[in-house]
């Protein structure tokens, strides 16, 4: 289990998740994801600055989010790549599917 940190912004939310992304912390982010739906925000930035590493079920977790944003109209944008984050969700066809990559600090300027 993971830790999370949440900044909320006038148009959408950054999650900072801090740890090893596996199936039970995709879960939890993917469980804040639809708390911050159900709320009514319509951009929600997930930072991958501090996740250094993403397990198959954690993957598997954040297709289901990609999936969560598609039905409820949410543009998702995915922050802070590294290399092997890039790479990995480029070969799993998930980049595709995200509205936007960026930093945080560049997300926040958006956001604000």
């Amino acid at each position: 289990m993971g830790e999370m940190n949440v900044e909320n912004l006038a148009k959408g939310v950054i999650l900072y998740p801090k740890g090893y992304l596996d199936k039970i912390f995709g879960e939890e982010i993917l469980g804040k994801a639809g708390q911050l739906a159900k709320e009514g925000c319509k951009t929600i930035v997930l930072s991958f600055r501090d996740c250094p590493i993403v397990n198959s079920t954690g993957m598997a977790k954040l297709i289901e989010l990609i999936e969560l944003a598609g039905d409820r109209e949410i543009e998702l944008w995915f922050a802070d790549l590294s290399n092997l984050h890039h790479q990995t969700f480029e070969a799993a066809g998930m980049l595709g599917l995200i509205q936007k990559t960026t930093t945080a600090g560049d997300a926040k300027t958006l956001l604000i």
